[in-house]
């Protein structure tokens, strides 16, 4: 079913048009006004719009225009009871894909909207395969070359040219937005729209209207209706972080659109039918969720048909270097901070570090390291003490440690310090050091139990 936005002033016109348009299989969403016909052409997904070029205010070819700028792929049919040879050059100059004049044929009128639509959907499988073809370079935004890293990327293959849910699994900070935007960006839906959102920072009360959309007047403020994530993100895919924050009776709701295809408004009774690959995420163990009663078995199941586990930087400390050139590169180009690199005992101190923050927190820390740089190179004396310190806790194991357990006691002291300093640097706020940590209030709440953190 295709979905055509409709658009003129006059009401009896619209309701005859639309009933064609129905009669003929399309979903027809009409408006009578270049306000409404914009308010309308930003919060849907439209597959052709018909716009008549006399419209109260503006003109038709003012639409057109903001479709050709907005969402080129769309094609654009314009109609007229005052046809003119000026008129008509001028909208298939900007782009109209045909020019009609009032009253029409139908049989004629449904051809040429048939032909209108095989043309945006060519448009758009074009436009596919020219993502497609940038698949290895998006993959080559996931720096690393070790061989854990290796088998990320090979498993990331497998999975974009699938059409499956994905879980991505891994500790808070090693990047699995930026794989789940990979995997979209390498898949045949990356011509459509990637949504996300973060579960774990959705006020409860807003967690259906942010997901489904609701209806004008389903609740105080609903002034309009408003378009949810999964139908703004339909034909492409929406990246759910922090799954596992989500209540158990969203779930509920998230399960049935996952079976069904389908989402229903808030104070709506209609159903509209969505085709979403789901990208979800968490750095818990889910399992363990279920087990206490946090998360659903179902919805797990639904999940994690797909899953790819991302290492935490610590596992693959051979891959910073490669990544301090990345994000000197990234920072450099955003900014003009006249550091022109890294002395080799600071990248050797930032390869020994294990990095409980993982990399989210090496990109803020080359940030920092950049910003207050004492002189045009970075040296160790620039380093904060947690980096630096991290020798002496190495010199203080045991005789007979293993590997594992070392790394495991520096992680817990690096941890313990670091959100410390956050917590003096923000004044005690947790909601401000959870955000610079990367992490939910609740991890941090858990985190300062565990180090008896007051």
């Amino acid at each position: 079913m295709s979905r055509i936005l409709l658009v003129d002033d006059e009401k009896v016109i619209c309701l005859i048009i639309s009933a064609l348009l129905e009669d003929a299989g399309h979903e027809v969403m009409a408006a009578n006004s270049m306000e409404e016909a914009l308010n309308l052409a930003d919060e849907g997904v439209w597959d052709l719009v018909v716009t008549d070029l006399a419209l109260p205010g503006k003109s038709g070819l003012d639409l057109l225009k903001h479709f050709k700028e907005t969402m080129p792929n769309v094609e654009v049919l314009m109609m007229t009871a005052y046809a003119t040879v000026k008129t008509a050059v001028e909208a298939m100059r900007l782009g109209a894909f045909h020019y009609v004049t009032k009253p029409f044929d139908n049989d004629e009128f449904l051809l040429i909207i048939s032909k209108a639509l095989k043309m945006g959907h060519l448009s758009s499988q074009v436009v596919t395969l020219e993502n497609q073809l940038k698949e290895r370079y998006h993959f080559k935004k996931l720096i690393g070359s070790s061989s854990s890293w290796n088998d990320v990327l090979h498993v990331l293959d497998r999975l974009a040219a699938v059409d499956g849910p994905v879980l991505i699994t891994g500790e808070s900070g090693t990047g699995k937005e930026m794989v789940a935007q990979a995997l979209h960006f390498a898949s045949p839906r990356a011509s459509e729209r990637f949504e996300a959102v973060n579960c774990g920072a959705l006020p409860f009360d807003l967690i259906e209207s942010t997901f489904f959309g609701h209806a004008k007047g389903a609740f105080t403020g609903a002034d309009k209706d408003h378009v949810g994530v999964f139908e703004r993100a339909d034909r492409g895919s929406i990246f759910l972080d922090e799954i596992s924050e989500m209540p158990l009776q969203a779930q509920v709701k998230l399960l049935r659109v996952l079976q069904e295809g389908e989402v229903t408004p808030v104070g709506s009774d209609k159903l509209k039918k969505i085709n979403v690959r789901v990208l979800a995420a968490c750095n818990k163990d889910l399992e363990k969720e279920i087990a206490e009663g946090n998360f659903r078995q179902d919805l797990f199941y639904r999940l994690s048909v797909l899953c790819v586990e991302l290492p935490p930087l610590r596992e693959r400390l051979g891959d910073v270097d490669l990544m301090i050139d990345y994000f000197f590169d990234k920072i450099s180009q955003k900014e003009n901070l006249g550091v022109t690199g890294f002395s080799a005992e600071v990248r050797e101190a930032l390869q020994c570090y294990p990095w409980p923050g993982n990399v989210r927190e090496l990109e803020n820390t080359i940030y920092r390291l950049m910003v207050l740089a004492q002189g045009r190179n970075v040296v160790i004396e620039d380093l904060p003490e947690r980096i630096k310190s991290v020798g002496k806790i190495d010199c203080e194991a045991p005789i007979g440690s293993d590997l594992h357990s070392i790394v495991e006691s520096a992680t817990r002291k690096i941890e313990s310090q670091l959100i410390i300093e956050r917590l003096t640097m923000f004044e005690g706020s947790k909601t401000k050091t959870a955000e610079s940590l990367g992490v939910s209030r609740k991890t941090l709440f858990n985190k300062m139990k565990t180090y008896n953190i007051q």
